[in-house]
C-alpha cells in the first residue's frame, strides 16, 4: 500500500499479513504520511513499514502495538522525520536476520521516545556494518538534540 499524499492516513487492525518466502514479500506500506496505526496484526515473512513523513502534518502519529512478526530479513520498521512521539508498546518481534541493515530506524524531533514492553527473540546480525547494536535498532535526532530514550519492560533472548 502507498500512501503519496502527506496528509492521508492508514489504520491495519486484527490483520494477518502472511508470505511463505520471505524473500518473495514486499513492503506492506509505503507512506509520506505519518499518521499509521498498526494494531494487533501478525505479521509473518512479511517485509515491513516505510514512513517518510518530511512533508506531513506535525500532529500526525505512529502507533505499532500489540503486534507479532515471525521471521523477519533485514529493515521492518523506517520511520523517517517523525514530529511526534511514536509508539512503539506491546510488541513481540522473533526470528529476525539482520545483514548489513537495522532492524528499526527512527528519526525524530522528540526530547523522549519510549518502546514499552515488547520481546526481542531470535535476533540474529551478520555483517561487518550492523547498525543499533545487536537488535539493529536505530533512534535518532533529525537534529542531533540530545533526547531521553527509555526502554520499559524490554525482553531480548
Amino acid at each position: 500500500i502507498k500512501l503519496s499524499n502527506h496528509e492521508s492516513s492508514i489504520m491495519f487492525t486484527n490483520c494477518i499479513i502472511s508470505y511463505d518466502n520471505i524473500a518473495a514479500s514486499v513492503k506492506i506500506i509505503y507512506s509520506d504520511s505519518g499518521d499509521i496505526l498498526v494494531d494487533n496484526c501478525q505479521f509473518n515473512s512479511a517485509s515491513g513499514v516505510i514512513i517518510n513523513s518530511e512533508h506531513s502534518n506535525l500532529n500526525q502519529n505512529f502507533q505499532f502495538s500489540n503486534n507479532c512478526l515471525d521471521g523477519q530479513l533485514n529493515n521492518f520498521i523506517s520511520a523517517r522525520s517523525v514530529y511526534t512521539a511514536p509508539i512503539i508498546e506491546n510488541n513481540t518481534f522473533k526470528n529476525v536476520v539482520l545483514v548489513n541493515e537495522s532492524f528499526i530506524l527512527i528519526s525524530h524531533n522528540q526530547d523522549e521516545i519510549r518502546f514499552v514492553n515488547n520481546s526481542f527473540i531470535d535476533i540474529i546480525s551478520f555483517a561487518d556494518n550492523v547498525y543499533g547494536g545487536g537488535i539493529g535498532l536505530v533512534v535518532q535526532n533529525l537534529y542531533e538534540n540530545l533526547f531521553v530514550f527509555i526502554f520499559n519492560h524490554l525482553y531480548y533472548s
